[in-house]
Parts: structure tokens; sequence; C-alpha cells
């Protein structure tokens, strides 16, 4: 699954976010915060959330971007009185509606806010959020996001014939051979700090 982060956010700056909210953000989403600063799906991937039948497509996780369309605290200014107490929107999805993290309570967990009334059935008056996963490790897996760290000893290759022009040589931490990525998918992935997303 390509997830295009957003870069890094420093560990003190996301733990602000209690003070800011109101409430004790969980541990899972700031350290999603600190390791990607929110980002984007590629939208030739199957990202996903199946709701009552219906494909709802997930775009954006919000991070601390100047931004309003990728900013956490813009889109909780904006609806922040709308959501419960201890919730905290973190993301969107592309026919606008918003990814909501319930933080505490026997509601705890993140669910799809349907804003828009995309879903058949969803109503202002009645029942417009649907239950996604229990905590954000949980969202993440079932998207199969995950984030790899890599030393790089990035180029174009042209050392190996099997490899071609059109590929890039990187070597992962644990391993002791160099692997191969194809060059689009490496410029269009990595990022400069050498965290590869997938």
């Amino acid at each position: 699954m390509a997830f295009n982060k957003y870069g890094k956010l420093d560990a003190a700056l996301v733990n602000q976010l209690d003070g800011l909210l109101g409430f004790e953000v969980p541990q899972d989403y700031k350290e999603f915060l600190i390791k990607t600063n929110g980002g984007r799906f590629d939208f030739e991937d199957e990202h996903y959330m199946l709701i009552k039948n219906k494909k709802i497509w997930i775009d954006v996780l919000y991070g601390n971007k100047k931004s309003k369309r990728s900013s956490l605290l813009f889109w909780n200014n904006e609806y922040g009185d709308e959501i419960p107490e201890s919730a905290i929107i973190i993301g969107d999805t592309q026919d606008h509606g918003f990814i909501v993290y319930i933080c505490a309570g026997v509601q705890k967990g993140i669910y799809f806010w349907d804003d828009v009334l995309s879903i058949e059935g969803s109503s202002i008056e009645g029942k417009n959020a649907y239950f996604v996963a229990n905590d954000m490790n949980e969202f993440l897996k079932k998207f199969n996001i995950s984030i790899k760290k890599f030393d790089l000893f990035a180029k174009t290759s042209n050392i190996d014939e099997k490899i071609g022009e059109d590929n890039i040589l990187y070597k992962a931490p644990n391993e002791k051979k160099m692997q191969v990525i194809d060059a689009i998918t490496f410029k269009r992935f990595m990022h400069p700090c050498d965290e590869f997303i997938i």
C-alpha cells in the first residue's frame, strides 16, 4: 500500500496536542504523527473502507501542515464542535467524509464520519458514523501501511545488466545484500530522510 508521508514531526510538538485539544491523544496516534506527519494515499491503490457495501476511499491523513487541506488543527478547529468530546478528526476521504478518532470512553476507536451523507441510510439526525478500527495500529494494518527504514546506497543503476537503467539499488538495515526497486516508484515514494513507506 503506497502512502506518501509528509515528513516527520518533533515528539515535543506532537505532545502539545493534548493541551491544544483539551484531552489526551492516544500514544499510537502520536507515534504515527512523529513518523509521518500525516500523508496521502496513492490514488492507484486499493485504499478503501467497505461500509454497507460502499467503497469509501481514504484520501488524506492530516499532519502539521500550513496547507489547510492537510492541517490537523485546521479541520479540528473547523469541525471540532460537531464531533464527540475527546475525539479528533485525523483525515478525510475522497467524497469529503472524515476519519475520526474517539480517544476515550466506551466508543473509543476510529470511525468514518459520513458528514456528506454518502452512504444510504446515513442522516444528520440519526447514524452517520461507522466503526473502522479499535486504534491507529489496527487502522494502519487494515490498509497494509508499514514504515520501513533503509540505509540508502541509492543511485540510478547501470552497473548490472540484470538491473538496467530504470531501477534503484538500496540496502535495508538488517540485510547484507543490495535490493532493487524501480526508479519511478523510488522517486514517487522515497522521502529525503531515508524512510520508505509501503
